[in-house]
């Protein structure tokens, strides 16, 4: 398949089953009562990746995909601001996976919670069993994410040397190119899930803090 027409439907699928997922689970119904942000969810170091992530996502995704769907390809400033954001990402990403690897760790209680939600998937999510600080969807994410992250800077060097010739060159590009878009479409969801499928849950990615009843409901530990 054309990689430009996969894209705009990958993109667009990732949109659209956002969209879809808000409006059959309607999760603003569980949206904890407004109250006081006291309760810490996020420290300044997490603060700080979180925020390194994101744009280096936005940016990289701009500066890669804008090109690739208006069928022009990557040079002049594009491609300086796309090689330029590229170490904001990775050290983001790596700083994600040691700050936050430890909570991500898998267990029995993920099993429980995937197979409860399986069950009654437009229930309260108050009533799932506990998994920490992160859900097993917020889990994957990181450890794909970082798999992902991995596939892009490896095929991304090697492309720059001619170790492999030109095919060699061209196989990378290709590899770097479909692992972006999977992990982009991965990141829309989260972004979604984040803002909008936690009702109040995106302020703790400018404060730091949430409301105790959110906690209760989508984080208990």
């Amino acid at each position: 398949m054309n990689f430009t027409i996969a894209s705009a439907i990958g993109l667009i699928a990732a949109f659209v089953l956002s969209l879809v997922h808000l409006a059959v689970c309607r999760p603003w119904r569980f949206a904890p009562a407004k109250c006081r942000l006291d309760v810490p969810r996020y420290g300044v170091i997490e603060l700080l990746v979180h925020f390194g992530l994101a744009a280096g996502f936005l940016g990289l995704m701009l500066t890669s995909f804008y090109p690739v769907l208006t069928g022009q390809p990557l040079h002049g400033y594009l491609l300086m601001a796309h090689v330029g954001l590229s170490p904001v990402f990775y050290f983001s990403l790596l700083g994600a996976l040691i700050v936050w690897g430890e909570d991500c760790c898998f267990s029995k209680a993920d099993c429980d919670w995937v197979t409860h939600r399986l069950k009654d998937p437009l229930g309260d999510p108050a009533g799932s069993p506990s998994t920490g600080r992160f859900d097993p969807l917020q889990k994957s994410l990181l450890w794909m994410s970082g798999v992902l992250g991995f596939i892009l800077l490896v095929t991304m060097l090697l492309s720059m040397v001619t170790l492999f010739g030109t095919h060699g060159q061209e196989v990378l590009l290709t590899i770097h190119r479909w692992a972006a878009l999977v992990l982009f479409m991965l990141a829309i969801f989260h972004g979604y899930r984040t803002v909008l499928g936690k009702p109040g849950g995106w302020t703790s990615l400018i404060t730091g803090k949430v409301s105790r009843g959110w906690m209760e409901r989508y984080s208990p530990e």
